[in-house]
């Protein structure tokens, strides 16, 4: 059996177009049995592989962070330049933490304070005040 063959999915379990950020672990301590990974970008700015999916998108390049259901990434990703780009996170804190900012169209709230805390090199916090434990989700403009 090839690599490649180890690497895909059963036809039974394939459901449509394979995400950008998916794999399937070669190494299942079950035989024969193959487990759906994801690639997903930790605090350090690198890629991990990781069983549940992301919950955020980003693009590498404008390291912008946005919801998955964003209307600019869609429509990005419709014009086909977006998707070789594309990376995932785990939670908004991450994709903070990786020196992300917040989308300006599905964000756009946390967008303009960024942009405004920013400019006045002030610190960025994805949460408000009253549910931060620390600056732990925060890092400086």
């Amino acid at each position: 059996m090839t690599a490649m063959a180890l690497r895909q999915a059963p036809a039974d379990q394939r459901r449509g177009p394979v995400d950008s950020h998916e794999w399937w672990d070669q190494t299942s301590p079950l035989r024969g049995v193959t487990m759906k990974q994801y690639e997903l970008i930790g605090t350090d700015g690198r890629p991990y592989p990781s069983p549940a999916k992301g919950l955020w998108g980003g693009h590498r390049g404008n390291k912008i962070y946005g919801l998955m259901e964003c209307p600019a990434a869609t429509r990005a990703i419709a014009l086909g330049s977006y998707v070789k780009s594309r990376v995932f996170f785990a939670d908004e804190s991450t994709a903070i933490a990786a020196g992300y900012r917040p989308c300006g169209v599905c964000l756009r709230e946390k967008y303009l304070i960024w942009k405004h805390e920013r400019r006045e090199g002030g610190i960025y916090c994805a949460l408000p005040p009253d549910r931060r434990a620390d600056n732990s989700s925060c890092r400086i403009g």
